[in-house]
């Protein structure tokens, strides 16, 4: 598998894209990239004597504009795991697709459902690989990723799922018997169809770190990407029995706190790694919904302290409200964005935006910047 790489070559300079040729690459919305809470933890012996140097700069981190596409687990069912070599021509095209597009950065999502494409001793292979949750398709399909993205000077950053096990009954259709949902039925709730690990078990929360922290250890991707997933639910039931036993007054704040509390040792995690890796989230357009919905309190994670830097990619309806909750929470904080206008973006093919939002998101966004060089 890729290891973790020291060095690599300075990016190209970004080309320019207009609009008719912006006709491709990976779903394109609202995301928020995030150095959250730059306090280190403290290392052992060996790793504080290694952050005590100067950290080398990544060059394979884009300098100025984030370009970022995300390649979701439905671009991964149309694409051929029926072998490493089909696996590897489908994402020749797509990456060329994306670098001709003056794109620099994938956002790969490698576990969608509490699974893996990426070998793991802590998660079962996807079903996305060979039709059945479990089942190793004979090759690293993330490993084949990272070379061929490295190759064209972009950068992959792992998109995880924390929480999300199975959304139906039918995605995946079936469970490994290393899944969570089966090795630790005490960790995970139940809602609707969907099977998560409940935000409220610490030792759930922990397993994502571990799991984290094992992807950074054998893969060399440049960075660590949560999506908006976080509660499930908003219903008292899902961890009524935690919250009891918390002693908590508050049940939405003390819903926040278990998100944050993860989001904090998922982001130290990253650091520890490597302090030029990157770690984002990407909460809803909507910051109401975020805090009172999946109890994500992105607000506190701009104002905590330490050096951060923040991007917004835009393409949703509500961006421009996101962006001005952002600069109202840590105004001393660069926010930079980038949106291909008009345009809305999937991994192998687009359409333009007939209704114009994205271009008003681009506006909204753009006037609620702080440009930095």
């Amino acid at each position: 598998m890729t290891q973790r790489r020291k060095s690599k070559k300075t990016e190209a300079e970004p080309r320019r894209v207009n609009r008719r040729t912006f006709l491709a690459g990976a779903g394109a919305a609202a995301c928020v990239g995030a150095g959250l809470w730059l306090r280190r933890k403290k290392f052992s012996k060996r790793d504080k004597t290694k952050a005590e140097k100067q950290p080398v700069e990544n060059p394979a981190l884009p300098a100025g504009e984030w370009r970022a596409v995300w390649v979701s687990y439905l671009e991964w069912a149309a694409m051929d795991f029926s072998s490493a070599d089909a696996f590897r021509a489908g994402c020749v095209q797509m990456l060329e697709n994306c670098a001709g597009l003056g794109l620099n950065t994938v956002l790969a999502q490698v576990r969608p459902f509490g699974d893996a494409l990426y070998k793991s001793q802590l998660f079962p292979w996807s079903h996305l690989c060979t039709g059945v949750q479990g089942q190793d398709p004979g090759f690293d399909p993330l490993d084949i990723l990272l070379q061929e993205a490295h190759g064209r000077g972009l950068s992959v950053e792992a998109w995880l799922n924390p929480y999300r096990l199975r959304s139906s009954a039918a995605m995946p259709p079936n469970l490994a018997e290393n899944n969570l949902a089966n090795t630790h039925p005490e960790w995970v709730c139940a809602v609707g169809d969907g099977l998560y690990l409940n935000p409220a078990e610490p030792a759930a929360a922990d397993y994502v770190v571990q799991g984290v922290a094992e992807l950074l250890q054998n893969y060399a991707v440049d960075g660590i990407h949560f999506d908006d997933y976080f509660y499930p639910a908003t219903e008292e039931s899902i961890d009524a029995a935690q919250f009891a036993a918390s002693g908590a007054a508050d049940l939405a704040a003390w819903r926040r706190q278990n998100v944050t509390a993860l989001v904090k040792k998922v982001h130290d995690t990253v650091k520890t790694a490597d302090p030029t890796l990157r770690f984002g989230i990407s909460p809803q357009g909507n910051p109401d919904n975020d805090l009172n919905s999946q109890y994500s309190d992105v607000t506190a994670w701009l104002a905590a302290g330490g050096k951060n830097r923040w991007w917004i990619i835009s393409a949703r309806r509500s961006t421009g409200a996101m962006a001005t909750r952002c600069r109202a929470a840590a105004p001393a904080l660069p926010l930079r964005t980038s949106c291909p206008r008009g345009w809305r973006t999937r991994a192998q093919r687009a359409w333009p935006c007939t209704s114009g939002w994205a271009r008003t998101a681009w506006a909204q966004v753009t006037a609620a910047q702080t440009r930095t060089a």
